[in-house]
């Protein structure tokens, strides 16, 4: 990452993931949670955005990390979204964290 700025880092969740991550190392500044899901309680402010597939969920990271440069989020969307965003063959077994600044993204964590 070259850019002056902060990256802002997201966490990418699906209802798996955050049932058995451990989110209290996270300064959460906000949760977006796809509308499909059910909605799960986080101490952090929480929204609602449609996320139907890769495409939705690249253009609502880049939303994020130009609102949240320096901060902390998470997105709650289905495995199947965040496989295709990341070219995965199977489903995400942990929490997958991302710096994101306008350089473009970098994994943090798998």
């Amino acid at each position: 990452m070259s850019d002056l700025q902060c990256p802002a880092t997201i966490l990418l969740l699906t209802p798996e993931t955050a049932a058995v991550s451990d989110l209290s190392e996270y300064r959460l500044a906000l949760v977006v949670t796809a509308t499909d899901l059910a909605a799960l309680s986080f101490s952090a402010e929480t929204r609602s955005a449609d996320i139907p597939n890769a495409q939705a969920l690249a253009t609502q990271i880049a939303e994020l990390a130009d609102q949240y440069r320096g901060e902390q989020v998470a997105i709650l969307a289905n495995a199947q979204v965040i496989c295709g965003f990341l070219r995965l063959p199977t489903p995400p077994t942990a929490a997958i964290a991302i710096a994101v600044d306008s350089d473009g993204w970098q994994l943090l964590s798998w």
